[in-house]
């Protein structure tokens, strides 16, 4: 039996060997195409969040070239990976990260709460968002309106500070609403001094000066002030104690605090009454 050419042995060795490479390679364009374009879409979802975020409470012109920068850059990188041209594609992949970078750094330190019904009525949430706006937890947004009503039913959506954002939901949380926006924790601060204030109603009990009546208005408003870290609960581990909190009730509050108090409930009440005064006074007890 004749035997074969040991060149030809390598030589179809070699030919084997150069068809293997010729798969992986292809297996690594392959992996590398996937990569980058997981990589693209995921700063395209983002830059979408971004786009979102930045107009929530108005047009913000001054970012518009940015926005469009950074979507130009995702756009061409995304035409790159379906040409194949990998080169193109991971300068693109790399001017996208920066740009992302630049436009997040532009946004406001600012975000969306959104507010529903637990245990009181989504029409009842003024009750605790003018206090909150008084002591400083809640943003105007840029049509200087409190509050936005979105399409979506049963839903009020308010404006705040990253940083105070977490206090604005325990307000609206312990005033009886429901936040299904995500914050960071509410933080207690130590070291605390309690001392007793009296809290008397200012204006006359009328639907044009509170619009639930008094007694809602003291109510969720002691409740939602409380639970924003302004005023502490009492003994009782109550926010407030007095059987009509329409009329006199008392609370606890450090004198650190004593001002956001004074301004929250002084806004506690209708928007009808915003020039009639204090919707209800601070005084030591």
């Amino acid at each position: 039996m004749a035997r074969k050419n040991p060149k030809q042995q390598t030589g179809t060795a070699r030919k084997k060997s150069g068809e293997g490479n010729g798969l992986l390679g292809e297996l690594k364009n392959a992996n590398a195409l996937n990569h980058h374009l997981i990589h693209m879409m995921g700063k395209t979802l983002e830059l979408q969040h971004l786009t979102e975020q930045a107009h929530r409470k108005g047009p913000r012109p001054d970012l518009q070239p940015k926005l469009d920068k950074a979507v130009n850059l995702a756009s061409g990188g995304l035409a790159d990976i379906a040409a194949q041209d990998m080169g193109s594609a991971r300068k693109k992949l790399k001017d996208l990260n920066l740009a992302i970078q630049i436009v997040r750094e532009s946004l406001p330190d600012e975000m969306l709460l959104q507010v529903r019904m637990r245990l009181e009525d989504i029409n009842k949430v003024g009750a605790a968002a003018a206090p909150l706006f008084g002591a400083g937890f809640l943003l105007l947004f840029s049509d200087g309106k409190l509050f936005h009503v979105p399409p979506v039913n049963g839903q009020i959506e308010f404006w705040c500070k990253i940083a105070l954002a977490p206090y604005a939901k325990a307000g609206f949380t312990q005033g009886g609403f429901f936040v299904r926006t995500a914050t960071g924790p509410a933080h207690t601060p130590t070291g605390l001094n309690p001392e007793p204030y009296k809290v008397t109603r200012g204006l006359p009990d009328t639907l044009d000066n509170y619009d639930f009546g008094a007694e809602t208005s003291g109510r969720i408003a002691a409740l939602a002030l409380c639970g924003a870290g302004v005023t502490q609960l009492n003994d009782n581990n109550d926010a407030y104690s007095g059987d009509d909190p329409g009329s006199e009730m008392i609370v606890m509050c450090d004198k650190s605090n004593l001002e956001a108090m004074t301004k929250g409930f002084w806004a506690a009440k209708s928007e009808k009454a915003i020039d009639k005064g204090a919707g209800f006074t601070v005084a030591p007890a």
